[in-house]
């Protein structure tokens, strides 16, 4: 149930990241990214939170170098 509410949680962080980045256009998204998570680890559910670094590498590893493949230009 723990993972459920940091999921939620996490979402809701993004969701509010996408809103503020609607009221100030010029700072750029990751800084909001940045100071949402550093909110967001004053909360009780992120005071023990740890990352496995297999679903690190499995879900944000993986995508972006499938992206960053997809959009390799192999012409001269």
């Amino acid at each position: 149930m723990t993972a459920l509410y940091t999921l939620a949680l996490l979402l809701i962080g993004v969701i509010g990241t996408n809103l503020i980045k609607q009221f100030f256009p010029k700072i750029p998204e990751p800084f909001i990214l940045i100071i949402v998570g550093i909110f967001l680890s004053f909360t009780p559910i992120f005071q023990n939170f740890e990352l496995e670094p297999e679903f690190f590498m499995l879900m944000i590893i993986a995508p972006l170098m499938f992206l960053d493949g997809q959009k390799q230009s192999f012409s001269k």
